[in-house]
């Protein structure tokens, strides 16, 4: 009673990702490719997301995130690549006072 189906489809999106010093304060995190696979009418297949808790601004649309790993039950059956989805820019820097610039303080 098994049967080949579509687990993961490519562009989906698998999870999201903290962004640090970013215009967003996250970023989704797609899958590159198709992931197929054999499975029974009872088992749960699942994927967990395995890109680093957070990452630093400026982040690009299409750069590499890692892996995605595809588990049913306790044992992973497949592993694909992720990127992120969208493109976060960086926040510009604060504008410091002059006091700041300097003397490297606050002004207090």
């Amino acid at each position: 009673n098994y049967s080949v189906r579509q687990l993961v489809e490519s562009g989906e999106v698998l999870g999201t990702v903290s962004v640090m010093g970013g215009v967003q304060s996250q970023v989704e995190v797609k899958a590159c490719q198709d992931f197929l696979y054999s499975v029974s009418d009872t088992e749960q297949p699942y994927t967990l997301l395995a890109p680093p808790e957070f990452v630093y601004a400026p982040v690009a649309e299409g750069q590499d995130a890692g892996y995605a790993y595809v588990c049913i039950g306790d044992t992973v059956v497949g592993k694909i690549p992720v990127e992120y989805a969208d493109t976060v820019e960086q926040l510009p820097p604060a504008k410091k006072s002059l006091w700041e610039r300097l003397f490297g303080g606050n002004g207090s």
